[in-house]
């Protein structure tokens, strides 16, 4: 109680000194919680999808080098067709959490039709309910479509975010209606929008293609055959899964052919790479802000010792031990932490998706999308290295006032 009223005296006696202090150590953690977010964000959409598979039948070969490690890019559509019995089979396995189709085929260069007005997308989809689940997929408003919709055929849609502001700006896109007018057949077909999602992180591209909107696998504007089937296996479960997931489908292969896998986590190490990268350089001006902000507890501790001295002594000789004043002092640093813990994490609060999505493109890292917010974890750790840091440094001065003679610190005033 001692060293907080203290420090409100310090900072109505000295309010810019007091101001820096608590600017360097803010500074400090609100670099630092920034660095870790990206760092925890992108190992963790990494991590989220490195249970995915995708299960493909191709010519049958002789060779023992596959294609996962031959190129980074994930092969084609599979040279079979699958039905949504196939993904009854799949449930079967226990190690596959989840299994789901998924289909550009026959979506590119759509159009759109709201209110009589024509818009023109890049591309839609079509999909399994279990598409969302799987991939993570993140809903601005609304809900993805479900197991129901798909039996009966409901005509629904979710559209992108990028369409919604584009078509619907400043109001919801709910219970609208939009016409998908296919190019190849010329045909309409109109849709009520149950949903708005986020763009998926570019380097999902590889695997299931970015599209404007996407519709229930099996409505009229879809088909019954698919190419493209995919499982995300319960954690750390994904070859088990996989091995699986080939039995099952073993039927779809013909002769001369054969059902292989291709996993997401085999094409990821390029990017945990420059994650890894990335973080290493931030990492260094994070260590250097905290040391500055260390050093800003050390400068003001030295003061505050010096000030207090007559205090200190006049302690000293009624019987205080040297615990006690290395208390009082490390009380004080305890305070400046956590004003400018506090401020550091008000600023990376409100900052993070701007700043970090800037330090993403900076350092190639903009195919994870947005998601560069604050992160928890980073902004707990952020505030340990704040509280190490003012402990180390605010040691020095704490010990020099549990050092000081009684009779010197009085004679001193």
């Amino acid at each position: 109680m001692g060293s907080f009223m203290y420090t409100l005296k310090l900072i109505q006696k000295r309010p810019i000194r007091s101001f820096l202090t608590v600017l360097q150590i803010g500074l400090g953690v609100w670099i630092t919680a920034l660095v870790l977010s990206i760092n925890f964000q992108g190992m963790n959409i990494l991590d989220s999808l490195g249970s995915l598979a995708k299960i493909y039948v191709a010519e049958a070969t002789t060779e023992t080098t596959t294609e996962a490690t031959t190129t980074i890019l994930p092969p084609g559509s599979s040279k079979a067709t699958y039905t949504f019995d196939d993904l009854t089979l799949l449930h079967e396995s226990e190690h596959i959490e989840n299994a789901f189709l998924y289909s550009t085929f026959g979506w590119w260069h759509d159009y759109i039709l709201i209110d009589g007005s024509v818009y023109r997308v890049s591309s839609g989809a079509s999909s399994s309910p279990g598409y969302a689940a799987a991939t993570n997929l993140r809903l601005v408003e609304g809900s993805f479509f479900t197991e129901i919709d798909r039996q009966q055929r409901n005509q629904v849609v979710l559209i992108s975010e990028r369409i919604k502001e584009r078509v619907f700006p400043n109001q919801s896109a709910l219970g609208k209606t939009i016409v998908l007018k296919h190019e190849r057949t010329n045909q309409d077909f109109a849709y009520e929008i149950i949903g708005v999602y986020e763009q998926q992180p570019p380097l999902l591209n590889y695997w299931v293609r970015n599209a404007q909107f996407i519709i229930p696998l099996g409505n009229p504007a879809s088909g019954d055959l698919y190419h493209d089937v995919f499982i995300k296996s319960k954690p750390n479960q994904v070859y088990e899964a996989a091995t699986d997931a080939q039995i099952f489908l073993a039927h779809r292969a013909n002769e001369g052919m054969e059902t292989r896998v291709a996993y997401f986590e085999d094409y990821d190490a390029i990017y945990r790479t420059m994650i890894q990268s990335a973080s290493s350089f931030l990492g260094f001006l994070a260590f250097i802000s905290i040391l500055v902000s260390g050093i800003g507890v050390l400068s003001i501790l030295l003061v505050s010792v010096v000030e207090r001295t007559k205090e200190i002594g006049l302690r000293r000789s009624l019987g205080a031990f040297r615990m006690s004043i290395i208390g009082l002092i490390q009380g004080e640093c305890l305070i400046w932490v956590s004003l400018g813990s506090a401020l550091g994490l008000a600023a990376a609060y409100f900052t993070a998706e701007e700043v970090s999505s800037l330090l993403a493109q900076g350092f190639d890292l903009a195919m994870f999308g947005a998601i560069w917010g604050l992160h928890p974890r980073a902004a707990l750790i952020s505030v340990v290295l704040a509280l190490g840091s003012g402990f180390l440094f605010g040691l020095y001065p704490a010990l020099m006032a549990a050092n000081m003679p009684a009779v010197e610190a009085l004679r001193e005033h």
